[in-house]
């Protein structure tokens, strides 16, 4: 990886994840979760032959972002059986903050309950 390209050096040790949390009776625990891998979005992020660095097409990516996020996100309130409106806090991966306000607008949460912390790091 070339560091010096902000772009795909931050990229290592990247993961997502969707978890709703909230008071369930008791003997009931996790009630959602999504959990996954989908590499074909792979052709977007590949290594140059040339000089040996990791290369990316931000564009495509943030698309294949934008779309796996906000799928992952109706998925894993669809399973919970809850709605939008029963979302007191939503915790989205920190990686973009374009990628998490799509997420966030896809599902129809309002922008306040939205934990923000990409910009601090």
């Amino acid at each position: 990886t070339d560091m010096t390209d902000r772009s795909t050096a931050v990229l290592f040790g990247d993961g997502a994840g969707a978890v709703v949390m909230g008071e369930v009776a008791e003997g009931r625990g996790i009630i959602s979760y999504e959990m996954g891998s989908d590499g074909s979005g792979g052709k977007y992020l590949y290594l140059d032959r040339e000089t040996g660095k990791l290369k990316m097409n931000g564009r495509e990516v943030f698309k294949f972002a934008v779309r796996i996020m906000g799928d992952a996100s109706t998925r894993v309130v669809e399973k919970a059986g809850l709605s939008s409106e029963d979302i007191d806090l939503f915790v989205p991966h920190q990686a973009n903050i374009r990628i998490m306000e799509s997420a966030r607008e896809r599902l129809g949460i309002e922008r306040e309950k939205m934990s923000v912390s990409v910009n601090k790091y």
